[in-house]
């Protein structure tokens, strides 16, 4: 009997185990959204091989009433667990030349219910951003889980934007730093402002050995 008792103890202990070394990396897109009316007043310079053609009738071009066009500035990758989360550059918009442009961080570390940014030989604690938080009943599908609209608002600087969440993952997972984790991890988040936007891209399940 005590045998059996201890064997049902050991299989339990190792099922919760396995269990807390459950991890996830969710790899992210930063995508700038551009959006612009122009009009026949507009000034519009054309760059081709490095030199400024400041007349585009020179290219006999039809410029169109409006431009609307995303571009992916970079990506990263967020890996965590229940507990702790990493979140990594994985690479850049071959565009920008200028390494101090691009080297924003090395890895940005959730730890400790603290945010922690290590750049070359130095590491800084980040300060977390006061949000108002707006929960919705709105929801969508993203990768195949589903995700609820978070409105929110910054406190320090009142920038606004949505977040898309889900509970079916930690929510130590989110793109950025700086935020007090929200009830699951953060899939999508729109700044309204500033056309910013950070998508995720897939999502792998892994275990730790």
């Amino acid at each position: 009997m005590k045998n059996k008792i201890f064997l049902i103890f050991l299989n339990l202990f190792s099922t919760l185990t396995f269990a807390q070394l459950k991890t996830f990396t969710v790899e992210y897109n930063c995508v700038l959204t551009l959006k612009q009316k122009i009009s026949g007043n507009d000034s519009i310079k054309i760059l081709i091989n490095n030199d400024t053609l400041k007349n585009p009738k020179d290219l006999s071009m039809k410029l169109p009433k409006s431009i609307n066009m995303k571009i992916v500035l970079m990506s990263w990758a967020t890996i965590g667990n229940s507990n702790e989360s990493k979140i990594i550059v994985k690479n850049t918009n071959s565009g920008w030349k200028n390494k101090e442009q691009i080297t924003l961080f090395d890895s940005i570390v959730f730890k400790n219910k603290k945010w922690i940014q290590y750049k070359e030989n130095e590491v800084s604690n980040m300060s977390k951003s006061a949000l108002e938080l707006t929960y919705s009943n709105e929801e969508k599908q993203i990768l195949g889980y589903k995700c609820v609209r978070v409105d929110f608002l910054d406190k320090a600087d009142s920038t606004k934007g949505e977040f898309w969440v889900t509970q079916s993952l930690p929510n130590t997972l989110m793109p950025f730093g700086g935020y007090e984790p929200l009830k699951g991890a953060v899939l999508e988040c729109n700044y309204f402002n500033t056309g910013m936007s950070y998508k995720a891209t897939s999502i792998k399940q892994d275990y730790i050995d």
